[in-house]
């Protein structure tokens, strides 16, 4: 995970620098991502891979014998059985939800292979970088060209008449190097039919599109901890025992952005006037 944030944030730092003026990303959001994956593409897609027949069918009976009930104004409706989905909360979903995210790699890689896409290069010894994906959070870097969107869209599209997943545009963006042309850059919204954003925000969970001034993209971890130790502070225990609770809370808040970044010093000392307060 805390790859893919690295990774994504030196690519977006490419993105933003002043020289470069063809480059773009995408934020993907699939619409209930687990709750439209068609059960048949899914199947095919474990037999590409070589999974024995016995255990494909485990998985098809895992994941088709499913009932569902309803309340509807308080009564209990009958038993109906879905046609497609991953179920939330099964150990095995996000697993089975990858092998299918692999394809749309694989169709990605490929294109870039046949020079329909191009992807964008940290330095010029590094490797070309199509596509960032981790479960349904996805991101796409390209070099920004009409054909070059055009096909990212037919790529998107076939996946997802395959797969059963929808691309939310609503909630998707796009963002571009800041020297693109206002022309071109009308020209390729129209293509994406994507918002655009000057900041792609976060991803998973971590602000990776960070400002020169970096505190105000960490302002939401700060206002996480106040919540939290506000929560806390009226709980009926001993001043150390509370301190150490609060400790540990704060620290699995922060952890998972401080494996990725260095905090500012203003944030720190703002989580530290918090804790002493208490």
């Amino acid at each position: 995970m805390e790859d893919n944030i690295m990774l994504s944030h030196e690519l977006l730092n490419v993105i933003n620098t002043r020289n470069n003026k063809d480059l773009g990303v995408l934020k993907l959001d699939m619409s209930k991502a687990y709750n439209k994956v068609n059960w048949l593409f899914l199947l095919k897609v474990l037999r590409m891979y070589g999974f024995p027949q016995s255990w494909i069918q485990l998985i098809h009976q895992c994941i088709s014998m499913v009932s569902y009930k309803v309340l509807v104004n308080g009564k209990t409706s009958s038993v109906f059985r879905p046609s497609c989905g991953l179920r939330q909360g099964d150990l095995l979903s996000p697993y089975l939800f990858l092998f299918c995210m692999d394809i749309l790699s694989r169709m990605l890689q490929m294109a870039e292979n046949i020079k329909q896409v191009q992807g964008i290069k940290v330095s010029r010894r590094s490797p070309s970088i199509s596509h960032l994906f981790f479960a349904d959070d996805a991101m796409i870097f390209f070099k920004a060209s009409p054909s070059y969107a055009t096909n990212m869209i037919n790529i998107l599209e076939r996946f997802g008449e395959a797969s059963g997943q929808k691309l939310n545009f609503l909630k998707s963006s796009v963002n571009f190097s800041p020297k693109i042309s206002s022309h071109m850059k009308e020209e390729l919204k129209s293509i994406l039919a994507m918002t655009q954003v000057d900041n792609i925000g976060k991803h998973l969970g971590v602000p990776i599109d960070l400002p020169r001034k970096k505190s105000g993209s960490f302002q939401p971890l700060i206002n996480k901890v106040v919540n939290k130790v506000l929560s806390l502070a009226n709980l009926r225990i001993s001043q150390p025992a509370k301190l150490i609770l609060i400790q540990s809370i704060l620290l699995s808040l922060s952890a998972h952005v401080m494996r990725c970044f260095k905090l500012p010093l203003a944030i720190a000392n703002k989580i530290h006037s918090v804790i002493t307060r208490i």
